[in-house]
C-alpha cells in the first residue's frame, strides 16, 4: 500500500513500525514510506518512527540500555514520544503507549499531551 501510494500525484506518506512475540522472542519491523520493510537486529532494542523521528531518537539513543525494566522502557519511550509531539506538527497530539511481551499486548499509557508550538 505505501509503495503504491508514494507513486500518486498526492501520495499521503506514513511509515509504521510493527513489533510482535512469538516463540523466538520480541520481533520489531521498520516499514518505511516507501513500502520498505525490514526487520531489526534482536540487539539493536528499539527504534522510533514517523515525523517526529528525529526527535524520538535522539532522546532513546541517549537513555536505551540492554537489559533496562519494563518500567524504565515504558518512561523512556513516554519522554522520547512527548519530544516529538512538542516539537513536530505531524507527530499529533495524543499516543497510546504499548507493550508486546510474552504475556499479550497492552496498552498502559492513552496519553493527550500538548504540543509546545501553538497559535
Amino acid at each position: 500500500i505505501n509503495f503504491r501510494n508514494m507513486r500518486t500525484p498526492f501520495p499521503e506518506i506514513a511509515s509504521f513500525l510493527v513489533g510482535g512475540f512469538d516463540d523466538d522472542g520480541p520481533h520489531l519491523f521498520d516499514v518505511a514510506p516507501d513500502g520498505a520493510m525490514y526487520e531489526l537486529p534482536d540487539d539493536t532494542g528499539y527504534r522510533a518512527g514517523g515525523s517526529g523521528r528525529m526527535m524520538a531518537q535522539s532522546i532513546l539513543d541517549d537513555a536505551w540500555e540492554q537489559g533496562m525494566s519494563k518500567d524504565d522502557a515504558i518512561s523512556l519511550a513516554q519522554r522520547a514520544i512527548e519530544a516529538a509531539v512538542q516539537r513536530d506538527a505531524g507527530s499529533g497530539s495524543g499516543f497510546y503507549l504499548a507493550v508486546i511481551d510474552d504475556d499479550g499486548f497492552q496498552v498502559v499509557k492513552d496519553t493527550e499531551t500538548t504540543p509546545s508550538i501553538t497559535e
